[in-house]
């Protein structure tokens, strides 16, 4: 006895359980709201179908109320009977309970299945004439409902065959004038794709204004409560993006809108209200797929509220019984997967009695947060139990699990939302303390430590600088001695000789531009590092240019049988450094030709475009090479970037060149880049203002 005290004292004094209280209270009062319209009379006094006629005549029935039609009614398998069928010979009837099932019945020595259609047919007696109204909750796949002879609609479009039917679940209320003691009543039901067929749900028959006042009350009670959910959805979501460690927020939004979608598809069935497009194969999957979720989702975040309170084999279980009948209800036909309902119920039960368990113990345990969400799971287990015996016809209530669930929702939201603020109070005073201990700490310490940085800082600036100087000394060097090398070489060779002639002329100025272009480059990327690159503009024309880099690559591109185009317009005119421009495609005609395999074309063309209400253009230098490795497109402009890392001879370059196109480019205002033709080459493209 005092081991019970303690928990109940240490519980009083860590968790406001009135403010619990107060919420569930509301819940409960809003859930008698919602059904109070249907359970509200006298059951004694309602009268059952006698061989299809419902008797309200009787002055002790309370007439101003909702009352479900029960009984037996005519029904005739296989035929759709209109009204002029009845006003002559119709055919002998057979009697079928309402609400109930088709399925199992006997006809003819048949044993139904689910698939099939058929007629009912029923009259009810009134008191007096009238405005009266008839609520169908809804039936599975489709029907069409004749009142007094005249067509009042329905529900989808039955038909004969699964071809010709279209199921919907469609609500709708349907009204009629009674001037007369009786209302003749025609239902056609046809079924092809649910495991349960016939009129399943109860058929509400009173006066029109309490059937409107039904539907107005219970939808608003529904828009009210799914308010609720994409409030705690949008909040808690919000909590998540500031709190992404705490993963039991994000559990919590995601079993919020499982909940809203699952209230959203039962019920007045608003979500089919809001989007009517939704088809009933959509509308049926996203009821049945909830359920399965929200007990995953509800799982995962008792396990994150109370650490080490829900085994993992438990956790992992439920996860895969979950997950398989989502993927069942997702991939199959709705005639095989509403038979997940029993798996679903056993799921459930499982997943009732585990957390029962599971949460006792962590309440034995003075486990933090463990009373409120126990009271919470306590009271969905007693709507759970309120659910089942409304399905097995024990008691006659509503379904309120939808309720249950919101109920459970607003205790754990209070939780989470009270441990955030005590997470915020204590960040808070840790934060103040800190600051104070901070405010001392920097008074001792500032002056200390003002010249041992300010010394760190200038050494660490001289030994980079130092560093990055060694570094490029060393690439310099190789990288000079290499380029240098072949035209160098080549010029060498060829004055020896005794005679020179026109070949042997032109291969010596183009090694000699050549190692000049290089020299040039690497005097310029480092002036460049250092300071701006000055411009020296005139009008020129852009072709002009082009051709006088392809004057200078003519010797290599002739000796390598290297096929040159150049298709920019004459009329292209820019304002730039025409020297710097020259060289941009030399480097870049010079790169290609290294990389060049089978059909060796260089193309060079240009075009107009316009880029933040500015106009350049755009000039396009394709070869027909190598492509570049996708993840060094970008980092080839990179000072001495090779594209290969084991480079061979042939290949072979300081890297520099490209950069150097990169810095002039952009010095005149535009931008360079390349990218791959796959099983064609490579393009490089730099734009120029106009």
């Amino acid at each position: 006895m005092k081991k019970l005290k303690a928990i109940l004292n240490f519980y009083i004094r860590n968790i406001p359980i009135f403010t619990i209280g107060t919420l569930v209270l509301i819940m409960l009062f809003i859930t008698g709201l919602y059904y109070m319209q249907f359970v509200n009379y006298n059951r004694d006094m309602v009268p059952k179908a006698v061989r299809g006629v419902f008797d309200f005549s009787d002055p002790d029935i309370e007439s101003d109320k909702c009352i479900p039609l029960k009984g037996k009614v005519e029904f005739y398998w296989k035929e759709f009977l209109t009204p002029e069928d009845f006003k002559e010979n119709s055919p002998e009837p057979l009697y079928l309970k309402i609400p109930g099932n088709w399925n199992g019945k006997l006809v003819n020595g048949e044993k139904l299945g689910a698939n099939g259609y058929a007629t009912f047919h029923f009259k009810i007696v009134v008191g007096k004439p009238g405005s009266y109204g008839i609520k169908i909750k809804e039936f599975e796949s489709a029907f069409n409902l004749w009142i007094n002879g005249q067509d009042y609609g329905g529900a989808g479009e039955v038909g004969t065959s699964k071809k010709e039917m279209t199921p919907s679940w469609r609500r709708k209320d349907y009204h009629v004038c009674v001037t007369q003691d009786t209302v003749d009543v025609i239902l056609h039901i046809s079924n092809y794709h649910h495991r349960l067929g016939g009129a399943s749900e109860l058929i509400y028959f009173g006066p029109s204004e309490t059937v409107r006042e039904a539907k107005s009350l219970r939808s608003g009670v529904e828009t009210f409560l799914l308010g609720i959910l994409l409030i705690l959805i949008l909040y808690h979501y919000t909590l998540y993006h500031y709190r992404r460690k705490d993963k039991s927020i994000l559990y919590f939004g995601l079993m919020c809108l499982a909940i809203l979608f699952r209230l959203s598809t039962t019920g007045e069935k608003l979500l089919l209200a809001l989007f009517p497009f939704i088809s009933w194969g959509i509308a049926i999957r996203i009821e049945y797929i909830s359920m399965p979720f929200i007990g995953m989702m509800m799982v995962a975040f008792f396990h994150k509220m109370l650490p080490g309170c829900i085994p993992n084999w438990f956790r992992k279980t439920i996860y895969a019984l979950a997950l398989g009948l989502s993927a069942i209800i997702l991939f199959l036909p709705a005639s095989i997967f509403t038979y997940t309902s029993y798996i679903v119920a056993g799921l459930t039960f499982l997943l009732v009695v585990g957390l029962f368990i599971f949460l006792l113990k962590a309440l034995i345990r003075k486990h933090n947060n463990a009373l409120g969400i126990f009271l919470g799971f306590i009271l969905l287990f007693l709507v759970m139990i309120n659910d089942v015996l409304f399905y097995l016809s024990v008691i006659e209530t509503s379904y309120l699990l939808p309720f249950g669930l919101i109920i459970l929702l607003l205790t754990q939201a209070f939780i989470i939302s009270r441990n955030t603020s005590l997470a915020y109070a204590q960040v808070e005073k840790l934060s103040k303390e800190l600051e104070e201990h901070t405010e001392k700490l920097e008074e001792t310490v500032e002056n200390r430590t003002r010249e041992l940085k300010e010394q760190a800082e200038t050494l660490d600036q001289a030994n980079q600088r130092l560093r990055e100087l060694d570094t490029f000394k060393k690439e310099m060097t190789r990288m000079m001695v290499h380029d240098l090398k072949n035209p160098l070489g080549n010029i060498v060779g060829l004055i020896q000789l005794p005679e020179l002639g026109r070949d042997n002329r032109e291969l010596i100025i183009y090694s000699g531009n050549e190692m000049q272009n290089l020299i040039q480059n690497i005097l310029d990327v480092t002036k460049f590092e250092e300071t701006e690159l000055k411009l020296y503009r005139g009008k020129a024309l852009l072709y002009d240019l082009a051709d006088a880099a392809y004057q200078q690559n003519k010797y290599n591109l002739t000796l390598n049988s290297i096929q040159f185009e150049n298709k920019i317009s004459r009329d292209f005119i820019i304002d730039a450094d025409k020297e710097l421009i020259i060289r941009v495609f030399i480097n870049i005609i010079s790169n290609a030709t290294r990389h060049l395999k089978y059909e060796k074309r260089i193309r060079i063309s240009a075009d107009m475009i316009e880029k933040n209400k500015k106009k350049y253009y755009k000039v396009s230098v394709f070869n027909s090479g190598e492509l570049i490795p996708e993840d060094r497109l970008e980092a080839i402009f990179d000072v001495y970037h090779q594209i290969y890392d084991k480079p061979d001879e042939f290949k072979y370059s300081s890297g520099i060149g490209l950069t150097f196109c990169k810095m002039a480019v952009e010095a005149h205002g535009g931008e360079i880049a390349a990218f791959n033709e796959e099983g064609k080459g490579v393009t490089f493209w730099f734009t120029l203002p106009v």
